[in-house]
């Protein structure tokens, strides 16, 4: 199966963005997502079709360069004429096993837009789990059809009246008559039934065969209306149902003349190069965040799955849900009589009164987070501390699968390691062992040798240390997203087998004590195993402040000479503070790229600016260096909306957004 885009392994790990702690079955859902946008991607580039990443995608595409990490879906929109000619050509260009749902394809569907779906159902095939990374669910992607509105007011709002009589008509029908006729057999109208079919027939013009499925008709012709007006008719466009029946979130349809692509995750999407303008109209302050403001249940996927196993009355393998399913025969001490310290191995120590610490990393990018304690252990003089880097493997199917993976360059080089081969735990019986990997066979991803479960190694040590290798926020208790992540998070066999983890944050030890209580209900209170050790925090550097200046297309395309006035302002201001502040000027990487979306005399002028700012020299001018460097090296941030600007927040380093009209 050819697609647009290539999802590394390493992208299907968990990991905390933003302080938010994304699992990996949600990382799953995104790659297959992603999967499908490749093929919609590629359609759309050989015929010609334009598309645009549309509500929560446009917004995660310019405010995180990826997924809102909250969300779970992703959202197109196509303008009429691209959406039509779409559809002609999705059905022989789209894969086998792909579907291109709307009320044209299924009847049952009720919805004004489309929806391309890598399957239509679960599926357990192993074709479809290796195309679609291991994620057995319906995944899927919303495609919003924008219409264009009539100039004269009263034209468009008799136009709304008759689509919300016929979307009425339509939606009665059905409830009545074509539930019933479900099973193919034909059923007479009722009178009132019939004088509604004559309504719709009235209002459109057009017979309706009286023993076709009715609701569909209607829609179809519903969306006839909705087409109806052309370009060259409108000013604005809108979706349709249900803004445009509401007569809100309408957009000026010049947005739409001029595209960018943005990234996104390990691709890029399309976005209208005036998002900025279209984001402050539909979201306002879009950089500020907020949570769990989607308008469909989190994860969507745990909808289909409760349906499945009420369907077919089984229960879906649990290699698919890492949350495991915890047994009486977990809740048991440790064996008094296993727990013995055993002899150890002569060529690790014989002295048998000093402390044997050994840890058990199993990525080198997550060392980081042992660090401080290795660096605690090693300073005492009655302990001899051993690091041994463990073998990790990824899953397929729920099992592991190719060689292992020991990534021994990843660590620090002058960190001292033993070859895990050569140890035995279990006779060296070491007095602490610190682990990093906390799930056993319950992750959805990767996995350890067994040896290395904490169900295992709680038998190998007096004393078991699990230190998570992310740093979450707080997970907040109202938060329907957040309360599903946690038990990603915290109901892991390592909190359970381990003597003590270590948190981040008085806040989430609170969550984690909740959520076993829960979980359990009452009989594991972990509360005494759970202590906090602060997130680590970097020493401030003396003397001046470097501040990262970014400058946008989105800003620079939709406000012309007034952004360049705006820029030449706020270079006057840092030149001034050249005593206190070293100014780093980054444009946003897609500029000189999309040039062509800026006015020509306005992109003459922003030239014009930087050869300027680059002779006088007073402070840096970069267009390569990364944005996670960029907000490392920098103490504050200034300028347009950008995705950097999250990288800045989190690390709780000041930022000011630059409004061209405060300017």
């Amino acid at each position: 199966m050819n697609t647009t885009v290539t999802i590394p392994q390493e992208y299907l790990l968990d990991e905390v963005r933003e302080g938010y702690y994304v699992p990996a079955m949600i990382k799953k859902a995104w790659a297959a997502e992603l999967t499908i946008l490749g093929q919609i991607d590629q359609i759309c580039k050989k015929h010609g079709i334009r598309y645009f990443a549309d509500w929560g995608t446009m917004l995660g595409a310019v405010r995180h360069a990826g997924f809102v990490p909250w969300d779970d879906d992703l959202d197109i929109s196509m303008l009429r004429p691209d959406y039509e000619k779409f559809c002609q050509v999705a059905v022989a260009e789209l894969p086998e096993g792909y579907f291109l749902e709307n009320f044209h394809t299924d009847p049952s569907v009720d919805l004004f837009l489309g929806r391309v779906t890598g399957r239509r159902h679960i599926c357990f095939e192993e074709d479809y789990l290796a195309a679609f990374h291991d994620f057995p669910y319906r995944a899927g992607i919303d495609i919003f059809v924008l219409d264009y509105l009539p100039r004269d007011p009263e034209a468009a709002r008799s136009e709304q009246e008759k689509c919300l009589k016929l979307i009425a008509i339509a939606d009665a029908l059905y409830s009545s008559h074509d539930e019933k006729a479900r099973d193919g057999k034909a059923v007479a109208l009722t009178d009132r039934e019939e004088n509604l079919v004559k309504e719709a027939e009235r209002l459109t013009g057009a017979r309706i065969d009286r023993r076709e499925h009715l609701r569909q008709q209607i829609y179809i012709l519903t969306e006839r209306e909705f087409a109806s007006v052309t370009e060259e008719e409108a000013d604005i466009v809108v979706q349709m149902f249900p803004w445009g029946l509401k007569g809100i979130k309408t957009v000026p349809k010049q947005y739409y003349e001029k595209t960018i692509r943005l990234p996104f995750e390990c691709t890029t999407v399309p976005v209208p190069a005036a998002y900025d303008i279209m984001l402050r109209r539909r979201y306002g302050d879009f950089m500020k965040v907020v949570k769990n403001a989607g308008a469909h249940d989190y994860p969507y996927y745990e909808g289909q799955k409760r349906e499945f196993e009420e369907e077919n009355g089984i229960t879906v393998p649990s290699f698919f849900d890492p949350v495991m399913q915890y047994t009486e025969e977990l809740l048991k001490p440790k064996d008094p009589e296993v727990m013995k310290r055993r002899n150890r191995m002569a060529a690790l120590g014989e002295d048998s009164e000093r402390r044997i610490v050994v840890f058990l990393p199993f990525k080198g990018a997550y060392w980081e987070y042992l660090r401080p304690y290795y660096e605690k252990e090693a300073a005492r003089e009655d302990t001899d501390v051993f690091v041994i880097p463990i073998p990790f493997f990824y899953k397929r199917l729920g099992r592991a699968y190719g060689e292992e993976i020991l990534d021994y360059d990843d660590y620090p080089s002058d960190l001292p390691g033993y070859d895990y081969h050569i140890v035995d735990l279990e006779c060296l019986h070491p007095d602490v062992i610190y682990i990093q990997n906390p799930y056993d066979a319950y992750h959805a991803s990767i996995t350890v040798p067994e040896e290395y479960y904490a169900s295992h190694l709680r038998s190998c040590t007096e004393r078991l240390v699990y230190v998570p290798y992310f740093e979450a926020d707080p997970f907040e208790r109202n938060m329907a997203c957040e309360a599903f992540c946690l038990k990603y998070y915290c109901l892991v066999p390592g909190v359970l087998y381990a003597d003590s983890v270590i948190l981040f944050s008085e806040g989430l030890k609170e969550r984690f004590a909740e959520c076993w209580n829960a979980f359990s209900g009452g009989r594991i209170r972990i509360g005494e195993k759970l202590t906090v050790a602060p997130k680590s925090t970097k020493t401030e550097a003396s003397g001046k402040k470097k501040v990262l200046y970014r400058t946008t297309l989105g800003v620079l395309s939709q406000f012309g000479l007034e952004a360049i006035e705006k820029i030449k302002r706020s270079l006057a201001v840092f030149r001034s503070q050249t005593e206190h502040i070293e100014l780093v000027w980054s444009p946003q990487r897609e500029l000189r790229t999309y040039s062509s979306c800026v006015d020509p005399d306005v992109w003459a002028a922003f030239e014009e600016l930087v050869a300027a700012y680059r002779s006088e020299n007073f402070g840096v001018y970069d267009e390569r260096t990364e944005d996670a460097k960029l907000a490392d090296m920098c103490d504050a941030y200034y300028g347009d909306a950008h995705a950097v600007v999250m990288l800045f927040l989190h690390a709780g380093k000041p930022v000011m957004i630059e409004e061209v009209s405060n300017c």
